[in-house]
C-alpha cells in the first residue's frame, strides 16, 4: 500500500518544506473540528450523567477502568504504530498484524473472564462479576478497526477516523442517557463505552474498506515485532500505571472516594488529552516522514512544542482558577470534594502532554527501545508511588504522581537532545511566554469572578471565562507570540484554498 499523499495542483505550487506543514495543519484542523464536536456532545452528556448518577456509581465504573483501558490498548496497539512508522507496507503486513492482534485479544478475553470473581472479591463489590464477564467477549471486537485507524493515520487522514468516532458517539449517547434516567446506574456508562467503540469500528471498516486476507508471514511478523513489541510493552505499562491508583483507592477507600478521584482525573485531563490526541495523531506521521532530515525535524518539533504550550496551558489553568464555581454550578455541590484533585490533575496532564510530544519524536526516529525503557521506568515509579503514598491519602498520591511525571519529562528532554539540538533551558524558554500570558489572564479572570459572582453566580462565572480568554488572545497578539503568528499564517494559507483536502471528501 502506498504511503504517498495525494497532491493537488495547488499543493504542487507550494515549496516542499512548507507543503508538509500545511498538509499537517489542514489534517489537524479537521481532526480538531471533529474531535471538539465529539467532546462537546460527551461533555453535555457527562454533565447530565453526573447530575443523575452518584459518586459511588462512578466509583464502581472506576473499578472497571483497567478493563476499559485493556480494550482501548488492543484497539490501538503498538503494532498499528508500526504501520505508520514503516516506510513501505504491504497487504501481507496488514493481515499479519491483524491476526496476531486478534490472537492476543482472544488470550486476554479468556484471562479477563476468569478474573471476574477475584476482582469482585478484591474490591468487595459483587456487582462487578456480571459486568466483567460480559465485558470479556467484547475484547474480540477491539482489533476490528485498529488496522483501518493506522492506515488513515499513515496517510494523514485522521479526520476520517475522528469523524467515525463522532458519529459513533452521537448514536451511543442517547442510549446511555435513557439507561441512566431509568435507574441503570453504572450500566449506563458501560453501554456508552461499548456502543461507542463498536459503532466506531464498524464505520471505520465501511470507510476504509480494508479486509484481512488469509495470509500470514512470519518474516513480516518479526519486522513488526521489532518495533511494535516495544510499543505494546510500553503501552501495557502505561495501562497498568494509569489504573493502579484506581485499584489501590478502590481497595483502601469507599467507592464514593474513588468516584471523586476518577471524575477529578477525567475533568483535569479532558482538555490536555484532547489536544494531545489531535496533535499526536498528526505529529507522529509528520515526524516519521522527515525523520532523516534533522534540520526540518528540529524546526517542526519546536513549532509543535510552541503550539502545544499555546493551546494547553491557559485553558487548564483557567479550569484551576474557576474550579469551585465550575463544579458548584455545573455539577452541583455534591461533587465539590473533587476540586483539590482537579487542581493537581490539570497541571499534571499539561506535563504529560508535553512529554507525549517528546515521545512522538523518539518513536518517529525509530528509537522504540529507548522509548520503551523510558516508559517502563517512569510507569514503574508510578506503581511504586501508588502503593507507598496511599497510606498518606489520595491528595499526596496525586502529588507524587505529578513529581514522577515531571521527572519523566526531564528524562525525555535529555533523550531528545541526542536526536536534535534541544535542552531543558530551551524547553523552559519556549513555554515561558505562554505561562506568563496565562498568569495575567487567569488573574484578571479571578478578579472578575470575585467581583460579580456573589451578585449573580452564572453571570460572574461566564464573564470571568470570557474575560480571561480575551485577555489571553490579546496578550499573544500584542507581544506577537510565535504560536499565534504561526497559527494566523497557516489559517491565511488555508483560507486561500478553501476546498477541503481530498482525503476528507466523502
Amino acid at each position: 500500500m502506498s504511503d504517498k499523499l495525494t497532491e493537488t495542483k495547488s499543493d504542487a505550487q507550494i515549496p516542499k518544506e512548507e507543503r508538509l506543514d500545511l498538509r499537517s495543519f489542514r489534517a489537524a484542523l479537521w481532526v480538531m473540528i471533529f474531535q471538539f464536536t465529539q467532546q462537546f456532545f460527551q461533555i453535555v452528556l457527562g454533565i447530565v450523567m453526573i447530575r443523575i448518577l452518584s459518586p459511588s456509581e462512578y466509583g464502581i465504573w472506576g473499578m472497571l477502568a483497567i478493563y476499559c483501558a485493556i480494550f482501548v490498548l488492543f484497539s490501538e496497539s503498538g503494532f498499528t504504530e508500526a504501520i505508520v512508522q514503516k516506510k513501505e507496507i504491504t497487504d501481507i503486513d496488514l493481515s499479519t498484524i491483524f491476526y496476531f492482534n486478534l490472537f492476543l485479544c482472544t488470550v486476554m478475553a479468556v484471562i479477563v473472564y476468569f478474573s471476574a470473581e477475584p476482582a469482585a472479591y478484591f474490591f468487595r463489590e459483587p456487582r462487578l462479576v456480571l459486568m466483567i464477564k460480559i465485558f470479556a467477549p467484547l475484547l474480540l471486537i477491539a482489533p476490528m478497526g485498529a488496522i483501518q485507524t493506522a492506515v488513515l493515520a499513515r496517510d494523514l487522514r485522521q479526520g476520517t477516523a475522528t469523524l467515525s468516532g463522532l458519529a459513533a458517539c452521537c448514536l451511543a449517547l442517547p442510549a446511555a442517557l435513557i439507561i441512566a434516567w431509568k435507574g441503570g446506574g453504572c450500566w449506563a456508562l458501560f453501554i456508552q463505552f461499548f456502543l461507542t467503540f463498536l459503532l466506531r469500528n464498524c464505520f471505520l471498516v465501511l470507510q476504509v474498506r480494508w479486509y484481512p486476507r488469509l495470509q500470514f508471514s512470519r518474516s513480516s511478523l518479526k519486522q513488526v515485532l521489532s518495533f511494535g513489541m516495544n510499543f505494546l510493552l510500553s503501552n501495557i505499562m502505561v495501562v497498568i500505571s494509569e489504573n493502579i491508583n484506581n485499584i489501590v483507592i478502590g481497595r483502601a477507600f469507599p467507592a464514593r472516594q474513588l468516584g471523586f478521584f476518577d471524575r477529578s482525573k477525567a475533568l483535569g485531563s479532558l482538555w490536555p488529552i484532547s489536544i494531545f490526541r489531535v496533535l499526536a495523531s498528526i505529529v507522529f506521521s509528520s515526524f516519521s516522514k522527515i525523520q532523516e532530515d534533522r534540520v526540518r525535524l528540529e524546526s517542526a518539533f519546536f513549532r509543535v512544542l510552541t503550539f502545544s504550550a499555546f493551546v494547553l496551558v491557559f485553558p487548564s489553568m483557567l479550569v484551576c482558577t474557576l474550579s469551585r464555581p465550575l463544579i458548584e454550578l455545573v455539577f452541583t455541590s455534591k461533587w465539590l470534594p473533587l476540586v483539590p484533585g482537579l487542581w493537581l490533575f490539570s497541571i499534571i496532564y499539561i506535563i504529560v502532554s508535553l512529554s507525549g510530544i517528546h515521545h512522538n519524536l523518539l518513536l518517529a526516529c525509530g528509537r522504540g527501545k529507548t522509548y520503551a525503557k523510558l516508559v517502563i521506568f517512569e510507569r514503574s515509579m508510578l506503581i511504586l508511588n501508588a502503593f507507598l503514598m496511599i497510606r498518606c491519602g489520595i491528595i499526596p498520591l496525586i502529588a507524587g504522581t505529578g513529581i514522577i511525571f515531571f521527572t519523566g519529562l526531564c528524562f525525555c528532554v535529555y533523550l531528545v537532545k541526542r536526536e536534535i539540538d534541544f535542552s531543558l533551558f530551551k524547553l523552559i524558554r519556549t513555554i515561558f511566554p505562554y505561562l506568563f500570558y496565562t498568569f495575567i489572564s487567569c488573574s484578571v479572570s479571578w478578579l472578575m469572578y470575585r467581583a460579580i459572582y456573589p451578585v449573580h453566580p452564572w453571570c460572574g462565572f461566564l464573564l470571568s471565562v470570557f474575560t480571561g480568554c480575551v485577555f489571553y488572545i490579546l496578550l499573544n497578539r500584542i507581544f506577537k507570540s510565535a504560536a499565534y503568528c504561526d497559527l494566523i499564517r497557516l489559517l491565511g494559507d488555508l483560507l486561500k484554498r478553501p476546498n477541503p483536502p481530498e482525503q476528507f471528501r466523502s
